[in-house]
């Protein structure tokens, strides 16, 4: 636009000394081109309501007994500020896997998605003592859920808490309820599960943290379950199969600024309701260890 101003006025200047017999001396004029900065897109997208984030995960599979196989995903994040309190997100991805086992071949597949609409700050530490923020999500599930009858999407609530007690010890805590919206009438389905996610922080060093992540996850099943008691040899039949898992992921964070950050994580369930036993058989060796980076791009 600028430069088809500056045409115009030429052209204007020209056919009025022609009409005159005035001499004009055309005034010089310097065109200044501008040149495209991506830092400064940056900075301004950084001061938009946008932001944009990835976050890229690669670790081992473990199988019943040992470690099977690797899984890279990475996740691209969008979101939108609606309000200094509200806030939608959508995210996606992209998974590369190459199992162990034999017959098994390295794919790549898409991760799924998922549009999350979070309220802030509905409790804050210095109001109530803890501060709190509430999240509505719509998952809808990869490609490969879709290959068995099972559950194609699903909604969940959750509820986040967070309390710091010094500059180097926070307590974080999530609660979250799933429901599964199904595909099939199979009775054998998931339908809902319960999460209780509990993470105590340990920041040292300014720029390192630990976090021993602890996690509970209650699952219900339907249809008809026969279970038989090993030391009874009672029989006993339920409509529902419930279970409980208990997992453990100690994760070691490193923040290289406020952009980027890195962690070394071990992924465990060393507790689970349906094998009868305090400790699962081989959950050490079935643990899975991986990394991962987060950047936030604006």
């Amino acid at each position: 636009m600028k430069k088809i101003l500056l045409v115009l006025a030429f052209v204007t200047t020209s056919l009025l000394a022609q009409e005159t017999t005035i001499n004009i001396t055309p005034a010089t004029t310097s065109d200044t081109s501008s040149t495209f900065s991506f830092e400064g897109l940056l900075d301004d997208l950084r001061e938009s309501p946008f932001s944009m984030s990835f976050f890229s995960d690669f670790g081992t599979t473990g199988g019943a007994t040992d470690i099977n196989g690797w899984v890279n995903e990475t996740l691209m994040y969008l979101s939108y500020k609606l309000t200094p309190y509200d806030s939608l997100r959508l995210n996606t991805s992209l998974v590369f896997s190459d199992p162990i086992d034999a017959g098994k071949s390295a794919k790549a597949e898409w991760g799924g998605a998922t549009l999350r609409y979070k309220r802030s700050s509905i409790l804050t530490e210095d109001k109530h003592g803890v501060n709190m923020s509430a999240e509505v999500r719509l998952n809808l599930f990869p490609n490969y859920y879709l290959k068995k009858p099972n559950a194609y999407m699903s909604y969940s609530v959750r509820a986040n808490f967070a309390k710091e007690f010094t500059g180097y010890f926070t307590l974080a805590s999530t609660l979250r309820y799933d429901e599964y919206i199904r595909n099939s009438a199979a009775k054998n389905l998931s339908r809902r599960k319960f999460n209780v996610y509990i993470n105590p922080s340990f920041s040292f060093l300014k720029s390192w943290s630990f976090t021993p992540g602890i996690s509970f996850n209650h699952r219900i099943r339907g249809g008809t379950v026969v279970k038989i008691d090993e030391k009874t040899g009672k029989t006993e039949v339920s409509n529902f199969e419930r279970s409980t898992h208990i997992g453990f992921v100690p994760e070691i964070g490193y923040s290289v600024n406020k952009e980027l950050s890195m962690g070394l994580y071990w992924d465990s369930t060393p507790i689970a309701s349906h094998d009868n036993k305090f400790l699962s058989p081989g959950w050490g060796k079935s643990s899975a260890i991986g990394y991962y980076l987060s950047y936030s791009l604006f």
